[in-house]
């Protein structure tokens, strides 16, 4: 095949000979066969106790999986990395990772364990605009206090097929229409991965490790003044909303207390992390680890407390106090998990009341979903994305071609 079936564009260059794209594949079954073939290793991917629902549906004797534990639950994991970030050219490159979910958790998540699929082409990557996502009172039951007026009812969740529908409706519209309904729907056409047949038995989770640092980064902005500006202003006075940055944000006197709190605190010998620089009044690079220990420790709430206005820093405490259970809490048992789920949405709901709305993106409507990711999933653990992290970065760090970044991983990591 020399042209593209679709467009009809040559495969090769003006030589005939160099392919003006390659796409790197590395096989997945020869591996797996290769684990089998350790006794050790068998017997600990045939003895896997997975929770959540998701897997019960799964591993039931009624089930695709027909109820053999030696049967394989993978997780795949598609994230674009700049593997020229020293040199501030916008480029992005995606290895497809996958992760064995029948491992047990302390070897699931080793760089040696987990698998390069395939390496896709980068592309030079584009900007992208926020979207302010309220209306978290929906979530609330209907006799809460906190609706005061809310008559829209909780929001439903589009099925698998009702989303491949409204791709089908984008993809169907002339490109004139096209670019106005995906932004109304959220979809910009059908996603190619539904045309494989165990489609139908995938589960997205919520991914959590960025989403909490996302909305740990917000909230920070606002209490160090970073995010209260006139356009903050103006956004608010649009909305009808009272504003005040005192009670947000913290004045300079209060910033450099908070610093001094944090480097005051001590740790248990053993544990992995605590403050160890001033981050209030002037805030350093952070990891995802960094911004979730601070928060979720309760560490950030010894730091601002009594900095605050007295509601504001109540609506805080209890948002952070939802973050932490979510994080440590298993698969649902009883009424604890309504409880919790309530709370989420509480917390989020006094959270939009209370601080800015530039805290309302996305990431933070996510929590929303928080919940029900542990109850089909799992503990949150289970999605972590701290191991693809190290992986890519294991990939970066060998990149010795920088005309042919993708070859150069790829011939690194190919396995013997």
């Amino acid at each position: 095949m020399d042209a593209c079936p679709i467009c009809g564009k040559g495969r090769y260059k003006l030589d005939g000979k160099t392919p003006k794209k390659r796409f790197y594949y590395l096989p997945l079954i020869p591996r797996l066969q290769r684990w089998f073939m350790i006794k050790s290793l068998s017997d600990l991917l045939s003895k896997h106790d997975l929770r959540g629902s998701i897997w019960d549906d799964l591993f039931h004797a009624g089930g695709p999986l027909a109820g053999d534990k030696r049967n394989l639950a993978l997780a795949l994991c598609v994230d674009g990395f700049d593997p020229f970030n020293h040199l501030h050219i916008s480029y992005s490159m995606t290895p497809v990772l996958i992760k064995c979910m029948n491992l047990p958790p302390y070897l699931r998540d080793r760089i040696g364990m987990l698998m390069l699929s395939t390496l896709i082409p980068g592309t030079y990557s584009k900007g992208y605009h926020k979207t302010l996502y309220t209306g978290s009172r929906r979530f609330l039951p209907p006799n809460s206090p906190l609706r005061k007026g809310e008559i829209r009812e909780r929001p439903e969740i589009r099925s698998r097929m009702g989303q491949l529908a409204l791709g089908a409706e984008v993809e169907a519209l002339p490109p004139a229409k096209r670019q106005k309904r995906a932004t109304e729907v959220g979809k910009k056409g059908v996603e190619i991965i539904s045309k494989l047949h165990w489609y139908s038995y995938m589960e997205y989770p919520v991914e959590a490790m960025h989403t909490i640092q996302v909305v740990a980064k917000k909230i920070f902005k606002v209490l160090t003044g970073k995010d209260i500006n006139m356009s903050t202003q103006i956004g608010e006075n649009e909305f009808g909303r009272p504003f005040s940055a005192q009670n947000v944000s913290l004045s300079k006197t209060q910033l450099r207390c908070a610093d001094e709190r944090l480097l005051q605190v001590f740790v248990p010998k053993h544990h992995h992390w605590r403050p160890k620089q001033a981050i209030f009044t002037n805030t350093p690079y952070m990891t995802c680890h960094d911004w979730k220990e601070l928060i979720t420790l309760g560490i950030l709430k010894y730091a601002v407390k009594g900095c605050l206005g007295n509601k504001h820093e109540k609506t805080l405490f209890m948002f952070l106090d939802v973050l932490s259970d979510l994080l440590a809490y298993n698969p649902p048992e009883g009424k604890e998990f309504d409880k919790l789920e309530e709370r989420t949405h509480e917390a989020l709901s006094l959270m939009e009341r209370d601080f800015p709305l530039c805290i309302q993106t996305l990431c933070t409507h996510l929590i929303h979903h928080l919940p029900q990711t542990i109850a089909k999933c799992g503990p949150l653990v289970n999605s972590w994305m701290y191991s693809f992290e190290r992986f890519m970065s294991f990939l970066k760090r060998r990149i010795l071609n920088r005309t042919h970044p993708e070859a150069t991983s790829v011939e690194a990591y190919r396995p013997v």
